[in-house]
C-alpha cells in the first residue's frame, strides 16, 4: 500500500508538471499568434488610414498640384515635372498617391497628427483600443524622420510591418504598440485558464491529502486491531493458566500467592477491558451516549487506585475527593475510563518516579476533575492537536512508548458527550495538568 501510494504520488506530480509545461507552451504559442494577428491587422489598417488621408488631401483645392494620364494610358504627366511611363493604367492611382505624398512632405504639408487620428478610429472599429505611436523612417538610413510621440527605447513595443510610401519609396511608415496590448486579446482566455489551473492544483492536492490520510488511517487501524488482538490474547492466556493452577489444587485453599495471582488476573482483566473499550469505541463510534446515574465516586476512585497499585506499583497516585461530594450524577462506564486514561498517561510519560494527583470537586453547577502529573510535558504548539485521533506528540521519548494516539481522542469524546469541556496546561520537562468541567445536571441536548 505504501509503495502504491508513493507511485500514485509520483505520477500525480509528473502529471502536474506536464500540465504546467503544456500550459506554458500553450501560452507562448497563443501569445505569438496574437502578436502576429495584431501586427497583421494593425499593418492593414495603417495602410488604409494612410491612403484615406492622402485621398482626403487630394480633394483639397488649396494645393497647387496637378497631374494626368495620357491618352495611351501608359504615360503619367505631372505639371512642372517629368513624365513617367507606367505599365498599366491601373497603377495610376497608386503612383499618383506616391507623388502626392512626396509633394506634401517636401513642402511640409504632411499632417502626421491627422493620420494618427484616422488610424486610431480605424483601430477602434477593429476592436483595438491601444494608443499607437506613428513614425516615418528613412528607408535607406533607418533614421526616424517624424513621429507622433517620443520613444526613448524600442524595447517593450510591438511594431507593424513597415509600409513603403512615396513614389521612389524612400520613406516608410510604421506604428508601435506597447507589448501589454497583446495581452488584452488574451484576457478572458488567461482568466479561465488560470481558474482551471488553480482548480486542478487544488483537486490534485486534495486527492493526495485524502489518499495519504486514508492510507494512514487504514494503517493505524490495522495496527490498532493487531494490538487489540494481542492485548486480548495475552490476558486470556494468563487468566487461563492462573485459573488452571488454582482449580487443579486439591487443597482448594487461597494462599497469599494465589490471592496475588488473582489480583494480577483482575488487573489484567481491567487493562484488557480498558484497551478493548478504547480501541473499539474510538474507531467505530463517532458520538457517544452517556446514561447518567448517581455514582459512588469514593468507591470508583478507590478501585482505580487499587488497580494502579497492582499494575503500576512504582508510581505514586494520590486521590482527593471533596468531602460533601458523595454521589455525583455521572455514569459507570466512561467516567472511570477518563480517570484511568489520564492517570495512565501521567505515569507512562513520566520518569522513574512518576507522581500523579487526582482531584475531584464541585464548583457551582459543574463537576471539576483535575489530573496533574510530573511527566515530560508537551510543547505549546502540540496542545491544540493532542485530542486529534491518531496524533502523537513528535518527541523521541513519546515515540519509544507504545500507543496510537487514541486515548485522549476518546477522552474528548466522553467529555463532549457529557456536554463539558477540557483544558490542558503543560510545560516541557515540568508536567501536565488536565482540567475537565462536566455540567452537574443532565444535558438534555
Amino acid at each position: 500500500m505504501n509503495g502504491g501510494l508513493r507511485v500514485i504520488g509520483i505520477v500525480s506530480v509528473v502529471l502536474l508538471c506536464c500540465v504546467l509545461i503544456g500550459q506554458g507552451v500553450w501560452f507562448h504559442k497563443v501569445r505569438e499568434i496574437k502578436r502576429e494577428e495584431l501586427r497583421h491587422t494593425a499593418t492593414l489598417v495603417l495602410r488604409e488610414a494612410f491612403n484615406a488621408y492622402l485621398d482626403q488631401k487630394l480633394l483639397n483645392r488649396d494645393y497647387q498640384f496637378a497631374c494626368g494620364l495620357s491618352r495611351d494610358g501608359k504615360t503619367f504627366n505631372r505639371v512642372g515635372g517629368e513624365s513617367i511611363q507606367i505599365p498599366s493604367s491601373k497603377m495610376f492611382h497608386e503612383i499618383f498617391r506616391g507623388i502626392f505624398y512626396d509633394y506634401l512632405y517636401r513642402n511640409q504639408y504632411l499632417d502626421l497628427g491627422q493620420i494618427d487620428s484616422l488610424y486610431r478610429v480605424a483601430l477602434y472599429n477593429k476592436g483595438i483600443s491601444d494608443v499607437p505611436v506613428l513614425m516615418i523612417w528613412d528607408k535607406a538610413s533607418g533614421d526616424n524622420l517624424r513621429q507622433t510621440d517620443t520613444l526613448t527605447t524600442y524595447q517593450g513595443y510591438l511594431f507593424t510591418q513597415p509600409i513603403d510610401i512615396g513614389y521612389e519609396c524612400e520613406h516608410q511608415v510604421v506604428a508601435a504598440f506597447r507589448e501589454s496590448g497583446v495581452f488584452y486579446f488574451l484576457g478572458w482566455h488567461l482568466l479561465w485558464e488560470g481558474i482551471f489551473m488553480v482548480a486542478f492544483v487544488v483537486c490534485l492536492v486534495w486527492q493526495w491529502w485524502s489518499m495519504k490520510t486514508t492510507w494512514h488511517n487504514a494503517r493505524v487501524q490495522t495496527q490498532g486491531m493487531a494490538h487489540l488482538e494481542h492485548e486480548l490474547r495475552k490476558p486470556l492466556a494468563t487468566m487461563i493458566s492462573t485459573l488452571d493452577g488454582i482449580l487443579s489444587d486439591s487443597q482448594r485453599e487461597l494462599t497469599d500467592i494465589k490471592l496475588k495471582k488473582l489480583g494480577m488476573m483482575k488487573a489484567r482483566l481491567l487493562k484488557m477491558s480498558d484497551v478493548t473499550d478504547t480501541m473499539l469505541a474510538t474507531m467505530k463510534t463517532d458520538r457517544l451516549e452517556v446514561e447518567r446515574e448517581p455514582l459512588d465516586i469514593q468507591k470508583e476512585l478507590e478501585q482505580v487506585e487499587e488497580m494502579f497499585k497492582t499494575i503500576r506499583s512504582h508510581a505514586e497516585v494520590h486521590f482527593r475527593i471533596q468531602e460533601c461530594l458523595k454521589y455525583p450524577l455521572l455514569d459507570r462506564v466512561y467516567f472511570n475510563y477518563v480517570v484511568i486514561n489520564l492517570v495512565d498517561n501521567g505515569i507512562k510519560y513520566a520518569g522513574e518516579k512518576p507522581v500523579v494527583y487526582v482531584d475531584f470537586r464541585e464548583e457551582g453547577s459543574e463537576y471539576v476533575l483535575v489530573v496533574t502529573d510530573n511527566g515530560i510535558g508537551m510543547p505549546r504548539k502540540a496542545l491544540k492537536r493532542i485530542f486529534s485521533q491518531f496524533y502523537r506528540v513528535p518527541d523521541e521519548q513519546v515515540a519509544k512508548l507504545s500507543g496510537f494516539g487514541l486515548g485522549l481522542a476518546f477522552v474528548r469524546k466522553v467529555v463532549v458527550a457529557y456536554g463539558g469541556r477540557i483544558k490542558v496546561e503543560s510545560e516541557a520537562g515540568v508536567g501536565s495538568r488536565f482540567t475537565i468541567f462536566i455540567p452537574s445536571h443532565q444535558n438534555k441536548e
